[in-house]
């Protein structure tokens, strides 16, 4: 018992072809021209070429997803914003209160659509378009209403 022992029921193939490679087979190219690898020389890069693109494809996709998701935050923002500056300049006036909610919203690259105050609380509407293609889907919107919690004289 020397060397190393054969497993008990292992059997080679019967027609000696390994892999599709028969013994004595070099793998420099037939004479016609070709080759044991056939037509599939080049086609991993063919591959890495077509999940390169698809992974680009995917990350401009998430970056413009990601575009309009901040223009959407930065819109509601603007808009919190406003409505609080209108709501401390409403003992100014309409048009004070307005004007500083306008000030507030282009210091955020926005606009306002919408300014109104009702008694002691004000209204603003803001919109934006998002960057990219994402300004396809359409603008961001976003309203926000801000005032006192308690109107002096009404209970």
């Amino acid at each position: 018992m020397s060397g190393t022992p054969e497993p008990s029921g292992a059997t080679l193939p019967s027609d000696d072809r390994v892999f599709g490679v028969e013994p004595g087979d070099s793998l420099r190219p037939a004479e016609d021209g070709g080759s044991l690898l056939g037509d599939e020389r080049g086609s991993a890069t063919v591959v890495m070429a077509g999940l390169a693109a698809v992974l680009m494809l995917l990350i401009v996709l998430g970056l413009q997803v990601g575009g309009a998701v901040v223009t959407r935050h930065r819109v509601a923002s603007a808009a919190d914003l406003a409505a609080l500056a209108a709501a401390g300049q409403a003992v100014a006036g309409v048009d004070r209160a307005c004007e500083r909610a306008r000030w507030v919203v282009e210091r955020m690259s926005a606009t306002l659509t919408a300014c109104r105050i009702v008694e002691w609380e004000a209204y603003v509407e803001v919109t934006a378009r998002p960057p990219g293609w994402a300004a396809l889907s359409g603008a961001a919107n976003a309203h926000a209403r801000a005032g006192p919690a308690e109107v002096p004289g009404r209970r």
